[in-house]
């Protein structure tokens, strides 16, 4: 992505998109898995207290405003739904043909 400077998000997709990613049933992400992935994807967590959904969505919206691109959404999208993410968690992938979610 680098290079290219994609619009910004709305908020509301943003927040919806925050509150599938940080459910906390899976494959919603743990408050350490979005610690990781926020700094992954270069994205300060500026409120770790909060909960996971306002705390994703607030650190996401902070730096689309700040760059004024929506290129760290996408990227942490892209990072939080590699499939590598899902092949090692068995218990949960189990007997899906071929680990499809």
């Amino acid at each position: 992505m680098t290079g290219t400077k994609y619009a910004p998000w709305p908020a509301a997709v943003v927040e919806a998109v925050c509150k599938v990613l940080a459910s906390t049933e899976w494959p919603g992400m743990t408050g350490k898995e979005i610690g990781g992935l926020l700094a992954q994807s270069h994205v300060p967590d500026i409120a770790p207290t909060i909960t996971k959904k306002d705390r994703l969505a607030l650190a996401l919206l902070t730096r689309q405003q700040q760059d004024q691109a929506g290129n760290c959404i996408i990227r942490f999208i892209t990072e939080a739904m590699a499939v590598g993410r899902y092949l090692d968690d068995q218990a949960q992938v189990g007997g899906r043909v071929g680990g499809v979610i």
